[in-house]
Order: C-alpha cells, then structure tokens, then sequence
C-alpha cells in the first residue's frame, strides 16, 4: 500500500492507495476473451502511435464495460472516439488558450474524494462567455487534466455542480448541453463515478427533462441531487474529507478560486504544451481543436433567449 499527498491552498490530505492492478485481474474468462478479440480488431485500425498510446487494455476495458462487454457496439463506439480525438484534438487544448473563460471560476479541479478520485467543480452561475466552442473547450481541457491526474488504480472523476445564483441568463442552448453529454458520455465511457447537483433550482427541473433522455441510465444512477446544509453534511462526508470540501458545500475549507488559481493552472499547463510542440516538431497545423459538429456550432450561435426566472 502506497501513500498519495494532495495538497490545496490551505490544506493537505493523505490518502492510502492500493498497488497498481492489473485491468485484466478482475475479469472473468469470458471477458477476457472478448477483450482479447477486441484488441486484434482495433489493432486492424492501423492507428497512429498517439491512438495506439489510447487504446490501452484499460480503455479497451472501458469501452467493454460500456457497451456492456457487446463487442460490436464496443467496437462502433472506439471508432467514433478515435475520429472525435482525430478531430477534436483534446491533448491540444492548453490553458493559456482558456483564460477568457476559465477565469470566472466556472469549471475547475480540484483535489480529490475519499477513493482518490479527481474532483472537477462547476458553477454555473459564474457562466462568462457565449463562445460556446471556447467553453466545451474548456470541459474536455479539465476532464483531461484529471486523468492526467489520477493515481494507481483510479479510473473515474467525481462532478460538483453548484447551481446556486443559477438562472435562464446563463444557461446555454439545449445544443450545446447535448453535445457535452455526447462527448462525456461517447468518448469519456466510464470515467464519471459520481454527479453531484447541488441546490438546483426550480428552473433547472425543465432543463433536466429537457436533457436526460440523452443520458443513458447507468450514467444517471450516477447522478445525486443535493439540497440544503443537512443533506450536503449527510451526502458528502460518505465520500470526502470535509476539511478539504468547501464551506459552500458543507466542509470547512475557506477556499476562493482566484485568478492566481488560473494562473499556476496555465504555468503548469505550458511545460505540458512544450513537450507536446516538441513531439509535434513544432508542426502547429496539428495543435487546432475543434468540439462542434458545424450544424451544432451553427445551432450554438444563437444563444437561447434570457426570460425571467421561475
């Protein structure tokens, strides 16, 4: 048993962490095999080394588990998130390119639960940009960043949504709320272990309906809505450290996301873009990002209209 420090601006948490397994220690002999299939048909791709580098047993795994050990569907699925990745270039998106609409404090990570799982905090009341491309953007930057971050047998991340101060002025167009599911759900499979809605307010009730039949059903039982200052205390301490969870959602950590916070992120950030130049040769045509289907950026352009709150 490893030990793995994390360390906030005001706190440091230590957490025990097993010895890195195997991914096919847990499965059966059936699974096993399908996996074994699994791996001879996307090495049929051809990929590039960067998809290879992707495709690793643990994420062939994933994608099994997703598609419920379907070879087919599991099959389709990898496909479609190899030409996401192709074209979307998630490992190209960097934080000096996000500060516009990183700086409001709208999406960060921050730390870890109890299991060891990367935290990713929204709020989207502090929603600062209508560049909806530019806020996707951001999401796929900050769920990458956690699995960049998550330690020997740590899989998943855990969702914050703080809908406090939430109204229809900041909410973004069903096509854009669509297409963050598709990329969470399609080409992040199994990475979400936890959702937390916390204090969502009557409107976000008709934007939940609205939403939720894109969501498949494994991904929803994930999803816990949170109310109040007793609920908060009772939900969260099953899984955090409530001294390194924020006063606003029970804890005792004074924490205020500032521009410094940004900051260290985009220093950090930019060691990661330099190797990434390097191996890249510097050849910047292969460092442009895009998450949008064109119709969905089109859709995208007009914002939905603000109406009085309910």
């Amino acid at each position: 048993m490893s030990k793995l420090t994390t360390t906030s601006s005001s706190s440091t948490m230590t957490i025990n962490v097993p010895t890195q397994i195997e991914p096919r220690s847990t499965l059966t002999s059936a699974q096993e095999q399908t996996l074994n299939k699994f791996i001879l048909e996307v090495k049929e791709l051809n990929l590039e080394p960067k998809l290879q580098s992707y495709c690793s047993e643990a994420c062939l795994i994933r994608y099994l588990k997703a598609r419920d050990w379907d070879l087919k569907k599991s099959m389709k699925l990898i496909k479609s998130s190899i030409e996401w990745r192709r074209t979307s270039k998630p490992e190209a998106i960097f934080a000096s390119d996000l500060t516009a609409q990183a700086i409001s404090g709208k999406i960060f990570r921050r730390g870890v639960d109890q299991k060891g799982r990367p935290v990713i905090y929204m709020t989207p009341a502090r929603e600062n940009s209508t560049d909806y491309e530019k806020n996707l953007q951001l999401i796929v930057y900050t769920v990458e960043r956690a699995i960049d971050s998550m330690g020997p047998n740590v899989e998943q991340l855990v969702l914050v949504v703080d809908f406090n101060d939430f109204s229809k002025k900041v909410q973004p167009p069903i096509s854009v709320c669509k297409e963050m599911i598709n990329i969470m759900s399609n080409h992040y499979p199994e990475r979400l272990g936890g959702c937390y809605i916390v204090d969502a307010p009557f409107i976000f009730n008709v934007l939940w309906k609205a939403i939720s039949p894109f969501i498949n059903s494994a991904t929803r039982a994930k999803v816990h809505f949170v109310r109040g200052n007793d609920d908060k205390q009772k939900e969260f301490s099953k899984f955090f450290d409530m001294t390194t969870l924020e006063q606003r959602f029970g804890g005792s950590l004074q924490f205020q996301f500032t521009e410094e916070f940004w900051r260290v992120e985009v220093e950090v950030d930019d060691k990661r873009k330099q190797r990434l130049i390097e191996l890249e040769e510097g050849d910047a045509t292969n460092l442009t990002p895009r998450m949008f289907s064109s119709k969905i950026e089109a859709d995208a352009e007009v914002p939905s209209t603000p109406t009085s709150d309910e």
